[in-house]
């Protein structure tokens, strides 16, 4: 056994990916929302996401989702994506052929568009969770300059600490499937010494979110 098995072996193995029920039953949440509705989730992750300036679109139909992400990618020809089984919206695959817009898989840093699903959205914080592996790699989320991230309303749980007893739940099992995990916050920013403000410095300058219901 190598070096590198040795230690994912202990990693795997280790009592703080199966944590004990009695601290879990006394976790507090960093911004409670006792009794929060599914329609108070869902508000609560619009007014997080904007405020972080997010381009948040919530179609009431499949064909007008499709027709959102047409006008955001413009007259782009090649794009990034997931595996079109991972995005939550039918037909996008085969209107994207019918435009004429190829999806590339390998390293292009000419494309400017990168089109995703995502695993989960954190109401409190307007964040969405993006596992890699299987078919959604991380770099379409992280590369091109205009990232779309489509999901349902019902991915939207209402806040980190949710989510993580959710996992706990079960046994912690995504990080033994997932290569990575990647928590999105609007678009990527940076700011220098002085204060000031980049957009878009280590990753997508634009984060355009499609609510299907």
């Amino acid at each position: 056994m190598s070096s590198r098995q040795v230690i994912l072996k202990t990693l795997r193995e280790a009592s703080f990916l199966s944590p004990d029920k009695n601290l879990l039953s006394e976790y507090r949440h960093v911004t409670p929302m006792p009794g929060a509705t599914r329609e108070a989730i869902l508000v609560r992750f619009v007014q997080e996401a904007v405020a972080l300036g997010v381009h948040i679109y919530r179609p009431d139909h499949p064909s007008e989702a499709i027709r959102i992400v047409l006008e955001i990618i413009g007259n782009e020809k090649k794009i990034m994506a997931w595996d079109f089984s991972h995005i939550l919206l039918p037909g996008l695959s085969n209107e994207l052929e019918k435009e004429r817009i190829k999806v590339v898989e390998e390293l292009d840093p000419s494309i400017e568009i990168g089109i995703t699903g995502a695993d989960v959205a954190l109401a409190s914080t307007g964040t969405i969770i993006l596992f890699d592996g299987g078919g959604k790699l991380s770099r379409v989320s992280l590369l091109p300059q205009k990232h779309i991230a489509i999901f349902r309303e019902d991915q939207i749980l209402l806040d980190f600490e949710t989510w993580v007893q959710g996992l706990a739940a079960d046994k912690m099992d995504v990080f033994r499937k997932t290569n990575s995990i990647t928590a999105i916050s609007g678009p990527s920013r940076t700011a220098d010494i002085a204060m000031e403000q980049i957009i878009g410095m280590h990753g997508p300058g634009e984060l355009h979110v499609i609510i299907v219901q």
